[in-house]
């Protein structure tokens, strides 16, 4: 019962939250588990940025070995975008149907 809370007479889970009625009552409403996360994940994505800005800063001093790799990582993302783009057009590689 720790994932329960009792506000007033209404108890909620984890991920509901009480919001009160045009009755004067209270109710369980979901909430997203991903609202919640948010701040963590703008934290994550800004480390990454972070990461990125500083391996473009050393660019110069990288082994041959890293830019062949993220040479092939960027060619596989523009293989896959052309596959989505034709997938999108219905198979077809010229031209919208």
């Amino acid at each position: 019962m720790a994932l329960l809370r009792a506000v007033g007479s209404v108890r909620c889970g984890k991920t509901l939250t009480v919001v009160p009625t045009r009755a004067g009552k209270r109710k369980c409403q979901p909430t997203s588990p991903l609202a919640r996360s948010i701040p963590q994940r703008y934290a994550a994505v800004q480390a990454e940025v972070q990461g990125a800005k500083r391996v473009w800063a050393r660019r110069s001093e990288l082994p041959l070995s890293e830019v062949g790799l993220y040479a092939a990582f960027g060619a596989e993302l523009f293989a896959l975008f052309c596959v989505g783009e034709i997938v999108g057009r219905g198979g077809s590689i010229t031209e919208y149907k």
